[in-house]
Formats: structure tokens, C-alpha cells, sequence
């Protein structure tokens, strides 16, 4: 994951780069690496989600857009984490606002603002919202 907007895959054996990566739309900022269904969320500088499917090495649908109130506009996602069951990604962007997303349907489905306390920190202080 980087600011080159890049996904790259890499064998761990071999430390060496698989064929097939994939080109966000915007520099990633902060990702999240799915152990069950095999995907990747990418949290980028436009505010948007994009998820990777790294079996298919390719976007999966369309970017997940957040919902803003009138005369507001994306920030980039600072850190974003997955449930268990990896059913809900939960993203926190540079505003303090915590966003939860369904994945299968990649939509928005509750927003919130965070606390103080984990504005623009590491995914780990996510990780308190998926339990």
C-alpha cells in the first residue's frame, strides 16, 4: 500500500512481488488486510474506501464514498480496520469522524464523530470499535 496509489502483493517466502498489482484512484493512506475473505481496504487521501480483491487482483466495485452534511467535504481516511468476520470495516478520517461500512453491499451504514483520543492515531486505537 502506498502513496503511489499501488497495491502490491508479495510472496512470503520468496520476499518477491506477485504479478498482478493494483492502482487505486488516490494516494492510499492507511490499509487493512482481511484473513478471511481475502481482501484489502485501501483508506485514501480523497476520503473514499476502496476495497482490493487479491485473489482476483482487482478493485472490488465501486469506491465507497462517504456520506457528508451539506458543505463539507472528505477528508482522507487516517486508519481503517476490519470486524471479525470482516462484515464491517470501520474507517476514522482526518475530521474525527468515525464511519462504519457494510462490505458486502459497500455502503455507508452509520457515522459518528470520534473521540478526542483516537482522532488521528493508528489503526490499533480502531480496534476497540470492531469488538
Amino acid at each position: 500500500l502506498g502513496q503511489d496509489r499501488r497495491v502490491l502483493m508479495w510472496d512470503p517466502l520468496t520476499a518477491k512481488v506477485l504479478d498482478g498489482e493494483v492502482e487505486c484512484t488516490d494516494a492510499i493512506i492507511c490499509g487493512d488486510i482481511g484473513t478471511v475473505n481475502g481482501i484489502v481496504a485501501c483508506g485514501l487521501a480523497s476520503g473514499e474506501v476502496q476495497l482490493v480483491d487479491t485473489t482476483a487482483r482487482a478493485i472490488r466495485g465501486e469506491s465507497m464514498v462517504p456520506v457528508l452534511e451539506e458543505g463539507r467535504t472528505a477528508q482522507p481516511i487516517t486508519c481503517c480496520a476490519f470486524n471479525p468476520t470482516e462484515t464491517i470495516l470501520a474507517t476514522v478520517g482526518h475530521d474525527g469522524c468515525v464511519r462504519f461500512w457494510d462490505v458486502d453491499s459497500q455502503q455507508e451504514t452509520t457515522s459518528t464523530e470520534a473521540p478526542l483520543c483516537i482522532k488521528n492515531t493508528p489503526k490499533a486505537s480502531t480496534n476497540w470499535l470492531l469488538k
